[in-house]
């Protein structure tokens, strides 16, 4: 291979000047990093900077080839990631126009390339230029927030505008680029296809090959190292352009997702051989599994259940977005970070958002290794689509190029036609065109599950998310099938809407919350820390039923005081998406035999936002990741009570085997003993929710109620693994008392420790360093009376050293007392 990564030369078109670009790579990344353009995330600078767009760009870079390159069978120029609209040019000779930054692009190059040095040109045509023409000759519709046509170009949608990004239609060649050099042969593709049966694996590795030769010998030599880097299994058969290796593993070690087993992945190494040499090769994760969607009709209708290895477990993650707007900024090293903070956050499983752009193949490495199962849409999402023969023959090419690339992951657990797009024919106002009505069934209902029968037959596909199975039949229903909920949030419900929704599967929900103001500063001056700033706003991005920041301050009014300052906005929107996002994890989970899975929205950003993100865009958690981490924890419990005095404790278990278990629950009024209290043990059958007591309420009168809340808390073998608290009013009512925080540093065990004590109830205390970058082992968390807890500084991110002088230096302690007040 000849890789042609690393520094090119680029250029404006019409300017004569050159400067330096890097490949993968985009326009923007070069362009900031050359001093040539605004950061468009600070200020309103993103207005200025899409325009840049408008333009046409030219990469070029020469390389040397040796005169045995020139022996070669065959020489390919693969260009894995051209970002949409190109054209390429070796020395001199077009090879081909590129329309789709999804696509793996091959060029034959065996007549071209000459010993010595050659030159590569990759001229990028503007994409708004061509989407307003596109647009003007056919208007399709599309969500308002973006830039109208993004349709017309197979580009990742979120590029043009969201309700939580920019619009910033950065290009460039923003994957690998090289020469694949080919003598005799090469592997094309495997796929890797299991049975599991008793105490055995049956490997199946389907591989085609492309053979320029009829030389005797040539061989396929299959290689499986087990986990613990010992040969499990090797077999050769003579290679043919199509063929089936089956191989037996005995005893093998299973697959798991995050919080049910280890991860145990074995490597699937395929060879071409012709002799003693070795000319083409592939290698691959492989994790023995059994996944399947479990749609059983019960008496709420159908179920929709991941089932791994026998087991029906409830799916917790939430939905993934690109990391950033400029994928140039875009690294192996800070996905890692996201998803092992997934991970430690309880997810097992995570949603690949159709607006988006395939991730790269580490992304599902990484899902392998941390144990994540991945729900894969296909890059469509809330938009109409003309079916030509142009789109369907791109179309079809683009489905191979990513089935083939990812089907052997043993994460990919479901393929998605798409992000909304049912039921937005049904709910949302769409011009009922019959002819692209009919474009859609045969886009998401016809032809892409056809391409996934044809390249990954073992794989489950579903039509679009949310749906109950496709056929337009109730594709936002709550008795099957998978559903996205916004009545809380754009629908401006209250919060407690949700506790009387039993979603089968519950995809897309959540709410926003302002980040850090450590994240803040760094694209907003400080004389805009305002949420009617000019700035702000310009990082508010929802627009659709008004303003984001307007819906926030009517979610944060109708439940909160009014902050008196800035940073106590701040933390309140934090509070605010905590007690959402809690009430509706732990009310779903609680009816684990009706509900049996979460993915929120969403879990990370692609730029310094106000959004629905709980990890910003510098890798900052919020207060609510801590409250998921809690609410995802393998135990739990939660209490429910409703307007006429029930209340309800249900717990709720994801361990493989029963628990025996102790609840308690009371009605606390503070300043008092307990009203009322319950206390009992039971054991919880595996993989289960059930309800340990049910409780009518006393009689209370308004003004007593500001004074009650209900504690729950359930132990194993005596200690408390999970505890909350459940007002009886809304905070804004209920009458606080100073918690008098007290906190103590101190370093044990090679950690810091913070240790919090209140002397009254407090109530989401949130913990932050005003400089520092740290995750904390709990945050965001509950103090009864007397109470204490100890806090450690799990991970330093933004300093070499952080001591206990820094801790008590930095410390600031928020708790709900503290709204409405200096």
């Amino acid at each position: 291979m000849i890789t042609l990564n690393g520094t090119w030369q680029m250029n404006c078109k019409g300017e004569d000047s050159w400067q330096e670009g890097q490949v993968p790579g985009t326009v923007y990344t070069d362009l900031l990093r050359n001093g040539q353009m605004k950061d468009p995330y600070v200020g309103e600078n993103e207005d200025e900077v899409r325009d840049l767009s408008y333009n046409d760009y030219t990469y070029r870079r020469t390389f040397e080839v040796e005169e045995k390159t020139l022996q070669n069978t065959k020489n390919v120029l693969v260009c894995e990631g051209l970002d949409t609209l190109a054209d390429v040019y070796l020395n001199g000779t077009h090879m081909g126009s590129c329309e789709n930054m999804h696509r793996t692009y091959r060029f034959d190059v065996t007549e071209l390339l000459k010993a010595g040095t050659n030159e590569i040109v990759v001229e990028l045509h503007s994409p708004l230029k061509y989407m307003e023409e596109q647009y003007e000759k056919r208007p399709l519709w599309g969500v308002s927030s973006t830039v109208p046509g993004y349709q017309h170009i197979r580009k990742a949608h979120c590029m043009f505008g969201w309700d939580w990004g920019p619009k910033l239609p950065d290009l460039g060649i923003w994957r690998s680029v090289y020469i694949e050099e080919i003598q005799n042969g090469r592997i094309e593709s495997v796929y890797l296809r299991q049975k599991l049966s008793g105490n055995e694996a049956c490997l199946t590795v389907e591989v085609e090959n492309e053979i320029f030769t009829e030389a005797e010998g040539m061989r396929v030599v299959c290689i499986v190292t087990a986990p613990d880097g010992s040969v499990a299994a090797e077999k050769t058969a003579e290679a043919e352009k199509k063929q089936s290796i089956s191989i037996s593993i005995p005893n093998p070690k299973f697959w798991w997702p995050n919080g049910y087993g280890e991860q145990n992945l074995y490597r699937v190494s395929v060879e071409l051989r012709m002799g003693d040499t070795m000319i083409s090769k592939q290698e691959m994760n492989c994790g023995f599994r059994d996944f399947r969607i479990a749609r059983e009709k019960d008496r709420w209708g159908e179920s929709f259940c991941f089932c791994i290895n026998g087991k029906k477990i409830f799916a917790r993650g939430a939905n993934y977005i690109p990391e950033d707007s400029i994928l140039g900024k875009c690294s192996k090293e800070r996905t890692r970070q996201l998803l092992t903070d997934c991970k430690t956050s309880n997810y097992n499983c995570i949603r690949v958002w159709g607006g988006g752009h395939y991730p790269d193949t580490y992304f599902y490495d990484l899902c392998d290794e941390l144990g994540l199962v991945v729900w894969e849409d296909f890059m469509f999402a809330c938009a109409v689509y003309d079916l030509t023969d142009e789109l369907e023959a791109n179309l079809a090419a683009e489905a191979k190029d990513n089935i083939l690339r990812l089907r052997n992951h043993p994460s990919l657990g479901l393929w998605c036609g798409n992000n909304e797009m049912e039921g937005a024919w049904l709910y949302w106002g769409i011009p009922q065109d019959e002819k692209l009505r009919q474009d859609y069934t045969t886009m998401f209902e016809r032809l892409i599950p056809q391409w996934v029968r044809t390249y990954d037959p073992d794989r489950f596909y579903w039509p679009s998310s949310p749906s109950a199975g496709g056929g337009f039949i109730d594709p936002c229903g709550e008795n099957s099938g998978d559903t996205h909920y916004w009545d809380v949030w754009h629908g401006k419900k209250p919060f407690e809407d949700v506790e009387t929704k039993y979603f089968r599967f519950f995809s897309e929900y959540g709410f926003e919350g302002i980040p850090s103001r450590k994240t803040l500063r760094e694209v907003i001056a400080p004389d805009q820390f305002n949420l009617a700033s000019p700035e702000m706003e310009k990082h508010q991005k929802c627009i659709d039923n008004g303003p984001g920041n307007v819906t926030l301050m009517f979610y944060l009014l109708k439940r909160y005081l009014h902050p008196q300052n800035f940073d106590a906005t701040i933390y309140t929107t934090q509070c605010l998406q905590a007690d959402f996002l809690e009430m509706a994890i732990r009310h779903l989970r609680s009816h684990k035999e009706r509900c049996a899975g979460s993915t929120y929205w969403q879990v990370n950003d692609t730029y310094p936002t106000i959004s629905w993100a709980t990890i910003d865009y510098y890798g900052r958690w919020k207060g609510a990741q801590y409250v998921v981490k809690r609410s995802y924890a393998p135990q739990g419990a939660y209490v429910e009570a409703d307007e006429w005095g029930k209340a309800e404790l249900y717990v709720y278990s994801e361990a493989l085997k029963p628990e025996k278990l102790t609840y308690r629950l009371a009605l606390m009024e503070q300043g008092q003993e307990p009203v009322r209290e319950a206390c009992g043990e039971f054991t919880l059958e595996p993989l289960s929710s059930a309800k340990a007591v049910e409780w009518q309420l006393p009689e209370l009168d308004q003004f007593r109620r500001r004074d009650c809340y209900l504690h729950y808390e359930i132990a194993k073998d005596g200690i408390v693994i999970d505890s909350g608290n459940r007002l009886l009013e809304m905070p804004k009512a209920f009458r606080f008392r100073d918690p008098k925080l007290e906190t103590k540093v101190e370093e044990k065990n090679g950690k810091i420790q913070i240790t919090v004590t209140a002397q009254e109830f407090a109530r989401r205390v949130g913990l932050e360093l005003k400089e520092a970058d740290v995750i904390f082992s709990d945050n965001f968390f509950d103090l009864l009376p007397g109470e204490s807890r100890v806090i450690t500084v799990e991970e330093v991110r933004s300093a070499e050293h952080i001591d206990v002088k820094t801790v008590e230096e930095e410390l600031i302690v928020w708790s709900n007392y503290q709204i409405g007040r200096e």
